[in-house]
């Protein structure tokens, strides 16, 4: 969806330690344009709108998804659930950055494969394991899991997992000589 103004207004309101916060909800009330707005706000208040753009703005993103489906004899509605997970997204980055024990603060609440790669990451292979197990089989998965069960002396397993994870992809072969666990195996 496009800017949610009204949710800015609203975050403003609550937000304490933006110098000009007066000011700028005075600007926002008055918007015809807010594009025009907003650089205005940029351009004036420099450092309130730095901690907008890093603080505020981020809870403001979101997507809307409406998708219609029918099938023939199909009787009752689909539905669909989502689950929001804050900070998620920083937990992701912090882990591309290879910065672990912040990513793990954030993605200890979420016992997904990200996490599992974090912990695995750290050297913590037996919670990472713990998480793979009870994961639904990807090759993703399988291949980590590969990893974490070698570091683990369960060699027989981690092989089993190298052989699902290439049988799941086949390209997962081209991978196994790049990572020392798998390259043993």
């Amino acid at each position: 969806m496009g800017e949610d103004w009204k949710g800015l207004v609203k975050e403003l309101r609550q937000r304490d330690g933006i110098a000009h916060k007066d000011s700028i909800l005075g600007l926002l009330g008055r918007a015809v344009y807010p594009d025009e707005t907003e650089r205005e706000i940029k351009t004036r208040f420099r450092q309130d709108y730095k901690v907008i753009h890093d603080s505020v703005y981020p809870k403001l993103r979101r997507m809307d998804i409406t998708f219609h489906m029918s099938r023939p004899h199909m009787v009752s509605a689909d539905s669909m659930q989502y689950e929001v997970r804050e900070g998620y997204g920083q937990g992701l980055r912090l882990l591309q950055q290879r910065e672990y024990w912040q990513a793990l603060e954030i993605l200890k609440d979420y016992p997904d494969y990200n996490t599992a790669l974090c912990l695995a990451c750290l050297g913590y292979n037996g919670r990472a394991y713990d998480i793979l197990v009870q994961l639904p089989v990807t090759a993703g998965s399988e291949y980590l899991l590969a990893i974490v069960s070698y570091r683990m002396g369960k060699g027989d397993d981690a092989a089993g997992h190298l052989v699902r994870a290439v049988e799941l992809d086949p390209r997962k072969a081209y991978r196994i000589g790049l990572d020392s666990e798998t390259a043993e195996l």
